[in-house]
């Protein structure tokens, strides 16, 4: 929801249509990050591992959520 308030074009598992449950959910979001065209990732091995997969991405972005 951040990034679509602020008009980011962006795609997550949740706007998939498939049978969502918690493993489908974290492989899928894997998937989509290994396979994204730019990658922004948060500070977790997870996502910090998928980046590292991803052969096609051409820019890399760690995300340093501030919460106020």
């Amino acid at each position: 929801a951040m990034l679509s308030s602020k008009g980011i074009p962006h795609i997550t598992s949740l706007d998939l249509d498939f049978e969502k449950s918690e493993d489908n959910i974290l492989m899928l979001d894997f998937t989509l990050l290994t396979l994204a065209d730019i990658s922004l990732i948060s500070n977790s091995s997870f996502s910090f591992a998928a980046a590292m997969l991803n052969k096609k991405s051409h820019l890399f972005m760690l995300v340093n959520f501030i919460s106020c």
